[in-house]
């Protein structure tokens, strides 16, 4: 995979859907999408330039949080993990939903170790059809409203 596409990869999993899905202004969208979008986009470009050709585990490691961070955002994974059934249950939703988010991250880092650009590819098109689908959503929700 070239430099590019996990550049773009990066896009697609921090893009802030959840900045559109509540009722905010433009100025408040233009700063949560600066805050929430370009300042984990630069740390996710100076990861990869320092690490893309030496430590691969530590890109994979990486490549598994951003798209648990992905996933989170667009499958909003705090509702099934409040009230889960889990092999440990903490009595408490955010140590179960800390649980959850750990083994998922794992099995994330060992399907990229062992997939590797597979993995990727499937994530990126999954990442892109939910933004498009989000977006289709709002535009409906939108016209709907301005009748």
């Amino acid at each position: 995979m070239n430099y590019n596409f996990y550049k773009l990869y990066g896009f697609l999993s921090f893009f802030p859907i959840w900045v559109f899905r509540v009722n905010l202004s433009i100025n408040d969208i233009l700063i949560l999408s600066l805050l929430f979008l370009f300042g984990p986009i630069f740390i996710h470009a100076q990861l990869f330039k320092l690490y893309f050709k030496t430590k691969t585990k530590i890109i994979y490691f990486w490549l598994s949080c951003v798209t648990f961070y992905c996933i989170d955002q667009n499958l909003s994974l705090w509702v099934p993990t409040k009230n889960a059934n889990l092999i440990i249950n903490f009595n408490s939703p955010y140590l179960n939903s800390l649980l959850f988010s750990i083994i998922s991250i794992i099995l994330l880092y060992l399907l990229f170790l062992f997939m590797k650009e597979k993995a990727l590819n499937f994530f990126s098109l999954f990442c892109l059809l939910s933004l498009l689908l989000i977006f289709l959503i709002l535009r409906k929700i939108i016209q709907i409203f301005q009748i």
